[in-house]
């Protein structure tokens, strides 16, 4: 992982040696080198123990019916008690549960998956377990890690790449921006100096993994870590300096570099001299930025990792036409002329507002319109129940009628189950209490249930309300 520094503010000089800070140095990173592998060692502790409990119950499982099921299950189990790796697919397998399943059977079955879920949330953690800063930049070490399915998304390798730092993060469009602007001369008389290398960070990414919950404790980073915990990365190597962004999006790091590298050096026509101060104050006003992150909770709609379209956008439209960009998912947003079928039976008059047979043949052709895609796309959504349907009304909590009436204007929401049918599964954990569920939790989704879930609430969204039997 790379270290981050937020900002830095003004400090004293230490009087310690070089010597000493040095030394001091290396034993503080000794002792995080430490806690990482102590605690990766529990970790991979946990996994296995999870694994041992997940092979005790296998033996009360050998049914003919999930024979293929069981062999994938008890390699993945035996490959982690031996501690070597393994294909992660089998994190994502579970016991299929038969249709006419008598209910002691349905209890084991649940327990097991249950039990595997446990072992796969650890086991995953393993692998994706990357190594301390110090030791991640060795040369042996490096390709192992950014083989990982948890590797920093930095370009090295090329298909290791994230969204644009840009539509991550108004700071980082910002800063790119105050790149590129005219910066006027001779306004600041500014000398800098040799200096020792002892500075204190105002803020530090907390690694939770390395100090459980003491990162929830201090307000200022748990802030940072809400907004993404965007940061910039400043990189020397000697005279040259260069600007990193740094992200994280809730699954990945996610690191570009922000501006060309800069000579620190002088030159008779001052040109590196402007390119460095604008570089300089790009970052100067964005750490200020963050600073007032770190003192603030993102608004309620904020998300990290979910991009977010901006007054100014740089469109890279001959790198995407080489299929070089990464691709950006867009979720269109739904204003107030928007319910859910759930709320529309609930709320809206509907006995008298129009035609009663035309309503009811506008709302199921745009129902059927939408199973018709998704079936020859072979995709399944999961969960179609009428609170994820939205219907478009005008001001009156009429529907909006489209196609001459023929049709009314669907959208649907809540794509957290969605795959291709067959291979993503019910939830192991789901609300029982809804009787009309195509199939029992951890069984695979597939092709028709979504329609079967659409026709088993359909004629009760009908009879509801007065006027529409």
């Amino acid at each position: 992982m790379v270290k981050s520094v937020g900002s830095i503010p003004e400090h004293q000089a230490s009087s310690s040696s070089p010597t000493g800070s040095k030394r001091r140095h290396d034993e503080a990173e000794t002792s995080q080198r430490k806690r990482l592998k102590t605690f990766e060692a529990d970790l991979q502790k946990k996994a296995l123990h999870a694994a041992k409990v997940v092979q005790g119950s296998l033996q009360d499982l050998d049914y003919a019916a999930f024979k293929e099921v069981l062999i994938a299950w008890r390699f993945a189990t035996n490959k982690a008690i031996s501690e070597t790796a393994f294909d992660r697919s089998l994190l994502e397998s579970r016991l299929l549960v038969p249709e006419r399943a008598t209910k002691p059977l349905l209890d084991v079955i649940k327990n097991a998956n249950d039990d595997y879920a446990t072992f796969c949330d650890l086991q995953g953690k393993v692998m994706d377990a990357l190594p301390s800063p110090s030791y991640f930049a060795r040369p042996d070490v490096w390709p192992v890690a950014q083989a990982k399915h948890g590797a920093i998304l930095c370009l090295r390798p090329v298909e290791k790449r994230g969204l644009p730092l840009s539509t991550l993060h108004d700071v980082f469009r910002k800063f790119r921006t105050r790149l590129n602007a005219p910066f006027l001369r001779g306004l600041l008389q500014v000398q800098l100096f040799h200096g020792q290398r002892n500075l204190t960070t105002f803020s530090e990414v907390l690694f939770v993994r390395i100090r459980g919950n003491q990162a929830k404790d201090n307000a200022k980073v748990a802030a940072f870590l809400l907004h993404g915990a965007p940061m910039f990365l400043m990189c020397l190597l000697g005279p040259i300096i260069f600007v990193a962004g740094g992200f994280y999006d809730g699954s990945s790091a996610i690191v570009e570099p922000l501006a060309q590298p800069c000579f620190m050096l002088i030159d008779e026509t001052d040109r590196r001299e402007q390119e460095l101060a604008r570089l300089l104050y790009a970052v100067d006003q964005g750490l200020e930025e963050l600073k007032c992150m770190s003192r603030n909770r993102p608004p309620a709609d904020f998300l990290p990792g979910v991009p977010r379209l901006y007054s100014s956008c740089v469109l890279f439209t001959q790198p995407a036409m080489a299929g070089w960009c990464p691709t950006a998912y867009i979720m269109e947003y739904l204003g107030s002329d928007w319910m859910s079928l759930f709320e529309f039976e609930r709320k809206a008059d509907i006995s008298t507002s129009q035609d009663t047979a035309t309503l009811k043949n506008a709302i199921w052709t745009a129902l059927e319109k939408i199973l018709t895609f998704m079936a020859e796309e072979d995709i399944v959504h999961g969960d179609l129940r009428s609170n994820n349907i939205m219907l478009q009304v005008n001001e009156e909590t009429k529907p909006v009628l489209l196609e001459a009436g023929a049709r009314a204007n669907l959208k649907v929401i809540d794509f957290d189950w969605a795959e291709k049918a067959g291979q993503v599964f019910y939830p192991t954990r789901r609300n029982e209490d809804i009787k009309i569920w195509p199939a029992c939790s951890g069984s695979s989704i597939d092709v028709g249930h979504d329609r079967q879930l659409v026709d088993s609430w359909w004629p009760t969204f009908l009879a509801a309300r007065s006027g529409w039997a």
